[in-house]
């Protein structure tokens, strides 16, 4: 071949190279812009779960902030809805009475991501009242007597408890604890501030005081609002009207129903979590009801009968009657404000209840001329947590946790008999393991969580 047949083979070759290399071009930068794009996209997610997860550290860290603050002053509130974390981060928080606990929620941001968590609080049981009975009528002393059974100490005024026959019955139970026989015995904290103010706007609303729906956020701000008790819509119904599974139609999200007068909720019913029940007059509940955290308010008289299955906290002015069938969910609580106690107003459960929480019943500024059993555990019924009593209990049923007295009274013909337990049973180490009384205890009380919900989502631009 001579020269300028070579020269031609090598610019064929050269000629043929130029596309494929080309080709190897374009290949490598999409390749590499691939790469870049999956990259991107990699540090695009994983700076979104890093921001997800300093809005809920944020979020975390303003409820246990407004926990100090609310250890330092129960009734604290934030002034602009906002309080600084010790790194300088803002978190919107909200603190707002949930029946007789505290419903406490911060809202935190972080980049594009926000986190709001939302608890309900309770109050760790003082010190003071780690006891299985405390009876703070100092004149006389604690007479057991019959099968009485009681496991854990005894806080008693300075004569004591006295292991006593019944007529010609001997006792034969036993005390399992320390007795401490203290003189001048006091009645242990009990703020009712918090509990009238919640229970005064109750009686409001349910008078017709705020006629309006309560909006439900700010138009733009956050992408995702749930109900808060004072954001709940509002419901006004007839008195006399029948709440019943007919009304579903408007019962799949939680109201606050108001009545002027009297209302009847009739099972089969599921109310939805966070409903308010909110009556002037009475309140009745029967047959196949159910729901959760569920609030109920009588003016007046509230009864209830089962089969109930819920967790609640039910509030009565003058009397509160549970029935036969009735199953009340820890936290629940069950309180009767007093005012109508020389019309003997009271808590009354009957044989086959069960409450998992408590019963209140707060003392009274003037104490009433004659003893009566302001709270009645028939035999049967059972209380899981504990019960706090400013004027007289009496106990036939079981109690699992604390029983907290002034005085404890039954009457057998011809007698009352005052400060007698007979054929009881209180056990403290039974009471469930995670309790938390209503914030009511203490001037310095110490929150814990009884409820706990976090909704972590987008930040909606303004």
């Amino acid at each position: 071949m001579d020269e300028r047949n070579v020269h031609i083979a090598w610019g064929q070759d050269e000629g043929a190279a130029l596309p494929l290399t080309l080709v190897l071009i374009a290949l490598m930068m999409t390749l590499g812009g691939v790469v870049l794009m999956v990259g991107s996209i990699q540090y695009r997610f994983v700076r979104s779960d890093v921001h997800d997860a300093q809005a809920r550290q944020l979020a975390e860290a303003g409820i246990y902030e407004a926990f100090a603050r609310l250890h330092d002053n129960p009734h604290w509130r934030p002034a602009d809805d906002t309080i600084e974390l010790i790194n300088d981060e803002a978190v919107s928080i909200t603190v707002e009475p949930y029946g007789s606990y505290l419903w406490v929620e911060a809202l935190a941001e972080a980049g594009r991501s926000q986190s709001t968590v939302r608890v309900i609080a309770g109050e760790r049981p003082p010190l003071a009242l780690e006891r299985a009975v405390v009876q703070w009528d100092t004149q006389s002393s604690l007479n057991v007597a019959g099968t009485t059974s009681i496991v854990g100490d005894i806080v008693v005024g300075e004569r004591g408890v006295v292991e006593s026959t019944f007529k010609t019955e001997r006792f034969v139970g036993e005390v399992d604890g320390t007795v401490y026989p203290v003189q001048g015995l006091a009645a242990p904290y009990f703020d009712t501030t918090a509990v009238s103010l919640v229970l005064a706007q109750y009686d409001a609303w349910a008078r017709g005081a705020t006629s309006s729906t309560p909006s439900t956020a700010e138009p733009g701000r956050y992408a995702l609002v749930r109900a808060r008790p004072s954001r709940l819509p509002v419901r006004r119904l007839a008195s006399g009207y029948t709440l019943s599974a007919a009304d579903s139609t408007w019962l799949n999200q939680p109201h606050r129903v108001v009545v002027a007068g009297n209302l009847t909720v009739q099972g089969p019913l599921r109310l939805p979590p966070l409903t308010h029940l909110l009556v002037r007059d009475t309140l009745v509940i029967q047959g196949a009801v159910s729901g959760d955290d569920l609030i109920g308010y009588a003016g007046r008289h509230l009864r209830a009968s089962g089969p109930l299955s819920a967790t609640a906290q039910l509030f009565s002015q003058d009397d509160l009657h549970l029935g036969a069938g009735v199953r009340l969910d820890y936290p629940s609580v069950v309180y009767v404000d007093g005012r109508a106690v020389d019309a003997q107003g009271r808590i009354h459960l009957e044989e086959d209840v069960v409450v998992n929480g408590m019963l209140m019943h707060p003392p009274q500024p003037a104490r009433p001329q004659q003893a009566a059993a302001r709270i009645r555990l028939a035999e049967g019924s059972l209380v899981r947590g504990a019960v706090y009593n400013g004027l007289e209990t009496e106990v036939h049923g079981l109690i699992l946790g604390h029983l907290w007295s002034y005085q404890f009274y039954f009457f057998e013909t011809p007698t009352n008999y005052i400060n007698w337990l007979k054929d009881v049973t209180i056990d403290v180490t039974q009471r469930p393991q995670a309790f938390a009384l209503p914030p009511l205890f203490s001037p310095s009380p110490h929150l814990e969580v009884v409820r706990w919900a976090a909704t972590d989502s987008a930040r909606v631009s303004p």
